[in-house]
């Protein structure tokens, strides 16, 4: 067993006492291949095009690993005035604002381009450190090492901005030997590539169960439960068959009248300046709905701004839409949960007697059914509308069975989904758990816990 000695940092802990824990700064090359934050954003506003020759590397690139997503690109003039900050292959770039903790060796092979305001850079001293070691130890996504000191560093909340200070005195833990290091990296490389198959295999499977779910739901409340029985056409393309005895209806058929019809979140001004961090009566948003959890902690007002917009109350039982961004989902008010008023990105509406809200959140909401959002993408010649309005809703369809039959569909899919579901959760958990131990593997190795 080797000897271990104490590093002096609290996120490191104890390393072989061969090694050493090293500020940042001394791994950095010096001058021009030293550490360089991107330029100010003003300097590229109003410079960035669509395509090009030059272009803009950001956050997105190092978060998703994937430095060929088609971003923003800058003229040869603009990219020639901001030459300093072009970032080459070899370059390490660190994420600064929102999401730290994370870094990217830019690889060979992608087109010449400049870092924007969210990014720094720096060369390695590549006699002192090797690249991919380098990514292993900083990573948040690899190593917990560096995200606890920077969580040291902002009184125990992540911060929300890196500077060059910070960066170059945080700590990692390192062999000196260039030949130990490449055989971590060799090591780790071979472990996680066999840990990543295993995920992503698990990952495979999940998609599966989600497509299943999809298509049987959209299945059953289009054709039924009984498909032997006589059909007709439906004339909508994304429903296609209906059995005889059903209807395809609009959905301003099923939404009450007057107070209890459809109504549209109040404009943005109406709250703007009066939220506030707690309180009793709630804002709820388009999260409350693409999260299904009502819950969440988010805006309040006043009782005055409620009374003020008591017309925008949401309660329960009323079906919430979300109308920009995300849209083609909705979901129930639940009981429980504080009083309240919808932003400026819901519609609400009371359903008539006509139809299950069960049954109507399973044939809306595009989580469970494709005939709803198909609807929306034709109406925006293909691509997914940024907003809905109430025009819009009103005039989508579904396909309507009759209340007895409605009631039995939902019986049937609430014990399909939960089923699919469970399912769902267990191979999630799989890949949790076999993304912890690649955290932890890795941690373990890279501060020399685990010999290899």
């Amino acid at each position: 067993m080797r000897e271990m000695k104490d590093s002096g940092v609290v996120s490191i802990g104890m390393i072989p006492v061969e090694w050493k824990a090293i500020k940042l700064k001394f791994l950095f090359g010096d001058g021009n291949e030293g550490l360089k934050i991107g330029p100010f954003g003003s300097a590229m506003k109003g410079k960035t095009l669509e395509s090009g020759e030059y272009k803009i590397y950001n956050q997105a690139h190092l978060i998703n690993n994937d430095f060929s997503l088609n971003r923003h690109f800058v003229s040869e003039e603009t990219f020639q005035e901001l030459r300093n900050y072009e970032v080459k292959p070899g370059d390490v770039l660190f994420s600064m604002m929102g999401t730290i903790g994370k870094c990217r060796i830019m690889p060979e092979g992608y087109p010449k381009g400049i870092m924007d305001s969210h990014l720094l850079k720096a060369g390695l001293n590549l006699n002192i450190v090797h690249p991919q070691y380098f990514v292993y130890a900083y990573d948040k996504d690899y190593s917990s090492q560096v995200i606890e000191q920077l969580l040291y560093s902002s009184n125990g909340t992540i911060m929300n901005g890196l500077n060059s200070t910070i960066l170059k005195n945080v700590k990692i833990a390192m062999p000196y030997s260039l030949g130990m290091q490449r055989k971590i990296v060799n090591y780790l490389d071979t472990k996680c590539s066999k840990i990543d198959e295993i995920i992503e295999k698990q990952q495979v499977i999940i998609e599966k169960l989600k497509e299943y779910k999809l298509s049987t739901i959209t299945e059953v409340v289009t054709s039924g439960l009984n498909q032997k029985r006589e059909m007709k056409d439906s004339h909508v393309l994304s429903i296609g068959r209906i059995p005889t005895n059903w209807d395809v209806t609009k959905l301003k058929y099923l939404f009450g009248n007057g107070d209890d019809g459809l109504k549209i979140g109040p404009f943005g001004s109406a709250i703007k300046g009066k939220t506030l961090e707690s309180g009793l009566y709630k804002i709820y948003n388009q999260a409350h709905l693409i999260n299904n959890d009502f819950s969440l902690n988010r805006h309040y007002v006043s009782e005055d701004t409620f009374n003020d917009l008591k017309a925008y109350e949401v309660k329960p039982g009323d079906i919430l839409f979300s109308m920009m961004g995300t849209i083609g989902k909705c979901q129930i008010m639940s009981k429980g949960y504080p009083k309240g008023i919808m932003d400026s990105h819901l519609l609400k509406a009371r359903l008539n007697e006509k139809v299950i809200p069960e049954f109507f959140i399973y044939a809306y909401d595009k989580d469970f059914s494709n005939q709803v959002i198909q609807q929306l993408l034709y109406t925006s010649n293909g691509t997914i509308m940024n907003g809905l309005n109430s025009t819009i809703l009103k005039n989508v369809y579904i396909a309507l069975p009759p209340l007895e039959e409605q009631e039995e569909i939902v019986e049937f899919l609430n014990k399909f989904t939960k089923n699919i579901d469970d399912r769902i959760g267990v191979k999630t958990k799989i890949v949790e758990k076999l993304q912890e131990y690649k955290k932890s593997l890795i941690y373990e190795v890279v501060t020399g816990k685990k010999e290899v």
